[in-house]
């Protein structure tokens, strides 16, 4: 690598960085508004004496959930989110990956300029 790439890789570590910053805010939002539709199916159970035991509310809790379109919506929104972390971490370390290796490599050149004049 040559030195032009060694001076822009810790720029494109940092944006790659800020993408996994702002993927982890979208999955905090996505993962608050699934305890909000949890909780607000919670409270309808909780509140119903409908049900007799646990089977019944959590058969109940399972149900409303599937009904909720808004819920699965989010639900598969939090997994694209997570997958394209998942992608975008890989992305991450490859880059650090290379800056180690053209730092390597210049360290290298800086020896083999230093033995030649020695």
């Amino acid at each position: 690598m040559n030195t032009s790439t060694l001076s822009k890789l810790p720029q494109s570590i940092a944006e790659q960085s800020y993408k996994i910053l702002a993927l982890d805010s979208q999955i905090r939002d996505a993962r608050e508004l699934i305890a909000v539709f949890e909780a607000e199916i919670d409270a309808v159970i909780a509140f119903s004496d409908s049900f007799k035991n646990d089977l019944q509310r959590k058969v109940a809790k399972a149900q409303m959930m599937a009904d909720k379109p808004q819920l699965a919506d989010t639900l598969q929104v939090l997994r694209w989110l997570t997958e394209d972390r998942e992608r975008q971490s890989v992305e991450l370390v490859l880059l650090q990956s290379r800056f180690t290796i053209a730092k390597l490599e210049a360290r290298e050149r800086i020896a083999k300029m230093e033995s030649l004049s020695a």
